[in-house]
């Protein structure tokens, strides 16, 4: 019966396109978050990450016995797809085969949104159960998303109880976001040629959460949930960051206590609870009911004080280079992180005056500030880091003889591995950065719809030379300008080509000639003495390699 309801659940989320929330769950949980990103498909040691990914997924099939295994990979079936994740294995028991054999058909190929990767696998999963999340990845994150934060709200969810990672790269900046998201999820981070420690934190006893006994001892369909929000000025406004909950049963017992401004308590007995929240000076209490197999939500608003606090990253000697790539928590005193950030600057609005501390991190070094908030005050704090820079010196082409420039590139750098834009431009087809810190960086060009990306490395104290081909189909726009329908040669007429920017990317004088364009749209502006006429020609891809075009200047 078991399994008829898990597989049809699982059938209907199919076809939904939704992650399951994991029912009817007997056994804890590993969920095996998997990298199948096209830089999986890059050696290292010698050996192909993807399949030395297999190995290390095999093996743990094989050594630990004591869980149900489920398998979400990303990256998978689409290039340039921002939200390409997939419950691809429920979890289930003895269906490690099914496993092996997703694993055997998946060839890496797409983006790494790891952030909503996590929070995708929060949402397969139920919590007050010892579930365990294994992201297995070479620490890219490149659609944006928060991969640290998800990972705190995982582990204070309770829907998982540690998050350990795997390291497919010995870069320092990746190694440092998958650790770094192992920290934040309670976990352990282990590298690809040292991961026997693994197979051990998952046999090893871990403690149950404070509700556990209640979970055993009560069927699941007997139990109810506990929401609650706290909030500053009006209900929905802004978080009550530093709250403090207790809730109660109708003896005066805690059954639970928090220290966040919003939660969920599941699986609690229906009954009659007190919820108190203290909240700076002010303490509130309120009643709530719960019923079987329904969350009731409860709200809080309190009158606060408020201030901001703004941070900069900068590297150490020059307020004109950025730290980039450095991870920003603020913490309130309680303990409780209310943000997260991965850009080099940052301005929290709206938190409770209070005391916080900010801590930033950098390619291993660590600066904390305590600072104080007051009301309708900003508190700055500055952080500079003794980091080694270098420059990248980049042209963008659009032929593998590098001939042709492509003038009108959209081009971004990204610092790798949190996605932060370092660099933009759309005017120039070559350029030099700033000083950037040491590290991996990405190279974004966008043309005609044509996008490439390609990592750069670059060293401490020099210049990364970089070329970007775009290799873009290139059609010969064969002109001949007339003065009448006669056909008489418009003898010296200047023609200039325009594109889709409105910049001037070819000129030449006489009344025929022909230019080489990528294929795209462009205005041909024609000057002949006096006159002056303007064309717009549309170059297709179904053309051929020559197109003519003849011009008439006046009618």
């Amino acid at each position: 019966m078991f399994k008829f309801k898990i597989t049809l659940l699982f059938l209907i989320t199919s076809f939904l396109l939704n992650p399951v929330v994991v029912c009817s769950q007997e056994s804890p949980i590993i969920m095996i978050v998997l990298d199948c990103s096209r830089s999986m498909q890059e050696d290292i040691y010698g050996k192909n990450k993807f399949q030395s990914s297999e190995k290390i997924i095999k093996e743990l099939l094989d050594r630990v016995k004591e869980f149900d295994f489920g398998l979400i990979t990303f990256g998978k079936n689409e290039p340039y797809k921002l939200d390409d994740i997939e419950l691809t294995v429920i979890p289930f028991p003895e269906n490690n085969g099914k496993i092996l054999a997703e694993l055997s058909k998946i060839s890496p190929k797409g983006l790494s949104p790891i952030g909503e990767s996590l929070v995708f696998a929060g949402k397969a999963l139920r919590k007050g159960l010892k579930n365990y999340l294994l992201l297995i990845s070479d620490g890219i994150e490149n659609c944006g998303g928060n991969p640290l934060l998800a990972a705190e709200n995982l582990v204070q969810s309770k829907k998982v109880m540690k998050i350990h990672t795997i390291g497919f790269d010995t870069t320092l900046s990746k190694i440092l976001l998958l650790k770094n998201i192992a920290e934040a999820g309670n976990g352990s981070f282990f590298h690809l040629d040292d991961y026997e420690d693994l197979f051990q934190s998952f046999t090893a006893p871990e403690p149950s959460f404070e509700n556990e006994e209640i979970i055993n001892s009560i069927p699941e369909k007997e139990l109810g949930n506990i929401s609650y929000k706290c909030f500053i000025e009006k209900d929905g406004g802004f978080p009550a960051y530093g709250s403090e909950i207790s809730i109660m049963d109708k003896g005066g017992n805690i059954i639970n206590k928090q220290s966040h401004w919003k939660g969920i308590i599941e699986n609690v007995t229906p009954d009659i609870y007190t919820i108190t929240v203290k909240h700076a000076d002010s303490l509130q209490k309120k009643e709530i009911t719960v019923f079987q197999n329904q969350t009731a939500y409860q709200s809080f608003v309190f009158k606060s004080e408020t201030g901001n606090i703004s941070y900069k990253n900068y590297i150490l000697g020059s307020r004109e280079n950025m730290a980039y790539g450095t991870i920003t928590k603020i913490i309130h005193i309680n303990g409780e992180t209310v943000y997260t950030g991965n850009k080099w600057e940052g301005t929290i609005e709206n938190l409770p005056v209070s005391q916080y501390k900010v801590h930033s991190q950098n390619s291993g070094i660590s600066l904390t500030e305590d600072v104080i908030v007051e009301k309708g005050e900003t508190a700055d704090v500055i952080f500079e880091f003794p980091l080694e820079t270098g420059l990248i010196s980049y042209q963008c082409f659009l032929d593998s003889a590098m001939q042709k420039p492509a003038y009108g590139i959209n081009l971004r750098i990204f610092k790798m591995p949190i996605d932060e834009i370092v660099y933009q431009d759309s005017t120039r087809w070559r350029g030099l950065t700033k000083q950037l810190p040491v590290g991996d960086y990405i190279i974004s060009g966008m043309l005609l719809g044509k996008v490439i990306n390609e990592k750069v490395w670059i060293s401490a104290n020099s210049t990364t030379f970089y070329d970007l081909i775009l290799n873009i189909k290139q059609v010969s726009l064969v002109y001949e300008c007339y003065r009448n329908f006669e056909n008489d040669p418009a003898n010296g007429a200047e023609v200039s080509v325009i594109d889709a920017g409105g910049i001037e990317i070819e000129r030449a004088v006489g009344w025929r000639g022909s230019f080489t364009l990528p294929v795209g749209n462009y205005d041909l502006n024609i000057s002949y003495q006096d006159v002056r006429k303007k064309q717009r020609v549309n170059l297709l891809p179904s053309m051929s390699d020559i197109v003519p075009i003849k011009i008439y200047i006046t009618e």
